[in-house]
C-alpha cells in the first residue's frame, strides 16, 4: 500500500515512524509523501524529510492508487478533509500500529481510523475517522461516533459513549457507563464521571462543566 500523510507537524512525523515501524516488520506499506496545507515543510526539515513534502493536498493531482492517513489532531479538520476525500473516491483506510489490540470486528469496515501503538481493546464499536493516541484504552462493550482525538493515555472503560467531533487531553478518562455528546472538549488528566451532552468544556476529577465551546 502506497499512503500520502495529511499533515506536517508533530503527529505526522509520529505517524510516519509508526509505519517505518511496521515497514520494517515486513508489511508492504510504502510513505509517498507529505501534504499540508498551508505549510512549506518546515517541522519535517527538522526530520530530515523535507524531500516528502509534496505541497498543499488541495492542489495536488494524486494517483489513483494512493491511500490517505489523516494526521492531524483537531477533529473538526479531521471530518472536513475526510469527507472531501471520501465525496472524491479517494482511499481513506483504517491504520492498525504494531502492538495495538483492535478486533477488526469493531471497525465495521469503516475508514480513517488510526491506532497509534499500545491503544485499543476488545468488543466496542467505533465509527470513522478517529485518532487514538499512544496506550489508549478501549473497554468493552464501548461505542465511539466519528471524528474524535484521543490523545495519549486516555482510559474509555466498558459501556462508555462517545459521540463525534470530542477531543480528550492526554490521561483522561470515563468511568464505566459515562456518556458524552457532541464537539465537547475534556481537558488533560479529567476523570467524567457521569457525562455532558454537547459543546461543554469539561476539567477536573470529577470532571465538571467549565464553559462552552464555541
Amino acid at each position: 500500500m502506497k499512503v500520502i500523510i495529511i499533515g506536517a507537524g508533530g503527529f505526522a512525523i509520529e505517524l510516519y515512524g509508526y509505519i517505518m515501524e511496521k515497514r520494517a516488520r515486513g508489511n508492504a506499506i510504502e510513505v509517498v509523501g507529505f501534504c499540508a496545507k498551508g505549510d512549506n515543510g518546515q517541522t519535517l526539515k527538522k526530520y530530515a524529510l523535507s524531500h516528502l513534502y509534496l505541497g498543499d493536498y488541495e492542489n495536488t493531482e494524486f494517483d489513483s492508487d494512493l491511500s490517505f492517513l489523516i494526521a492531524i489532531g483537531q477533529p473538526r479538520i479531521r471530518k472536513n478533509i475526510y469527507e472531501t476525500f471520501k465525496a472524491l473516491g479517494r482511499k481513506t483506510p483504517n491504520f492498525i500500529s504494531h502492538g495495538c489490540r483492535v478486533n477488526e470486528s469493531a471497525l465495521d469496515m469503516r475508514g480513517g481510523n488510526i491506532f497509534c501503538p499500545g491503544s485499543g481493546g476488545y468488543f466496542y464499536k467505533i465509527g470513522e475517522c478517529n485518532l487514538f493516541n499512544l496506550y489508549t484504552s478501549l473497554g468493552h462493550d464501548a461505542e465511539i461516533g466519528d471524528f474524535n482525538v484521543l490523545s495519549s493515555y486516555c482510559d474509555i472503560t466498558g459501556h462508555c459513549k462517545i459521540g463525534s467531533l470530542n477531543f480528550f487531553g492526554s490521561s483522561a478518562s470515563m468511568l464505566p457507563s459515562a456518556s458524552i455528546g457532541d464537539n465537547n472538549k475534556i481537558s488533560a488528566g479529567s476523570v467524567v464521571y457521569k457525562g455532558c451532552k454537547n459543546n461543554t468544556i469539561m476539567h477536573g476529577n470529577p470532571a465538571r462543566s467549565m464553559g462552552f465551546v464555541e
